[in-house]
C-alpha cells in the first residue's frame, strides 16, 4: 500500500482537491455555481471505483462540509469550508479549505493542496507561491488551474521530481441524479499531468502522468457530484500498481438564507 504512495501526487490536486436540503438561491436572485452563506453544508457519499470506473462492492463512506466563516487572504475575502471525513471504522476527521466565488467562477486558496497531499509521504516536499487558483469557470472554455515544482524528494525507494500541472476545461451541461432529484449540471474536467523522473540507485526513469476528474456544479446548490478516475501506474521493472478511482454523490444539503 506504501508503494502505491509514491506516485500519488501528481494525482492529488484532482480533486478534489465534499433526504434533500433548502435549495433555495444565495443572495436573493444572484446565481452561483458555490453558495457560502455560513451555515450551508453538503452531505456526500463516496464510492470506489475499480480500473473500469465500476464501484467496488465496498462499505462508501461519507463526507459532509459546512461553511463556518469568512477569511481575507492575498487581499480578497473567501469562505472557510470545513469538511469531515468518515472512513469504515467510523473514524472521524476535519479539513479545511478556503473559497472564494466571482460571478460563475469558484477560485481555491493553495491550502486545498495542503488538504490533498496530507496523507502522502513526500506531500511536504512539493513548492508553490500562496495563492488564490481558479478551480472552475462557466464563462470561459479551459484555463490552467495550477502549476508547482516537485523537488527531488525521496520516497522509500529512490526520488521523484518534476513539475505538475492541472488545467480545467468547459464540458457543457449533463443531466444527473442526485438527492432522488434530476439536476442539469454544470460539468467540469480538471486534467491533472505530472512530467518528471523517477531516480532509483543508478536509474533515471522518465516519469509521464495524467488523470482525469469530472465536477458537476448545479447552480445556487454547488458540488453534487464527482468522479475521479482510475489508473494503473507503470515503472519498470517494478510491478504495475492499480490506483482506485472515486465518485462523490451528494446524498443531502442545505443552503442558508
Amino acid at each position: 500500500m506504501k508503494k502505491i504512495k509514491l506516485i500519488l501526487l501528481f494525482i492529488s490536486i484532482s480533486f478534489i482537491l465534499f433526504s434533500c436540503g433548502d435549495d433555495n438561491p444565495t443572495n436573493g436572485n444572484q446565481t452561483t455555481l458555490l453558495p457560502t452563506k455560513p451555515g450551508s453544508y453538503w452531505v456526500y457519499m463516496n464510492y470506489m471505483l475499480d480500473s473500469n470506473n465500476n464501484r467496488m462492492q465496498r462499505n462508501p463512506t461519507i463526507d459532509s462540509t459546512v461553511v463556518g466563516g469568512s477569511i481575507t487572504l492575498n487581499d480578497t475575502t473567501g469562505s472557510i469550508f470545513i469538511t469531515y471525513s468518515i472512513d469504515n471504522n467510523g473514524t472521524s476527521t476535519g479539513d479545511t479549505v478556503f473559497y472564494h466565488t466571482n460571478k460563475m467562477k469558484v477560485f481555491a486558496f493553495t491550502n486545498l493542496i495542503d488538504y490533498m497531499l496530507k496523507d502522502l509521504l513526500f506531500g511536504s516536499g512539493i513548492t508553490y507561491t500562496e495563492q488564490w487558483m481558479k478551480l472552475v469557470d462557466a464563462d470561459d472554455e479551459d484555463w490552467r488551474v495550477y502549476e508547482g515544482e516537485i523537488p527531488e524528494t525521496s520516497v522509500i525507494i529512490g526520488t521523484v521530481s518534476g513539475i505538475m500541472t492541472a488545467f480545467g476545461t468547459n464540458s457543457g451541461t449533463e443531466t444527473i441524479n442526485v438527492e432522488s432529484n434530476t439536476y442539469n449540471a454544470r460539468k467540469f474536467t480538471i486534467k491533472t499531468l505530472f512530467t518528471g523522473n523517477f531516480k532509483f540507485q543508478n536509474y533515471t526513469i522518465p516519469l509521464n502522468l495524467e488523470r482525469k476528474t469530472y465536477l458537476y456544479f448545479v447552480e445556487n446548490i454547488g458540488l453534487a457530484k464527482t468522479i475521479t478516475e482510475s489508473m494503473k501506474i507503470e515503472i519498470s521493472p517494478f510491478p504495475a500498481m492499480p490506483i482506485p478511482g472515486e465518485e462523490q454523490i451528494l446524498i443531502r444539503h442545505h443552503i442558508a438564507n
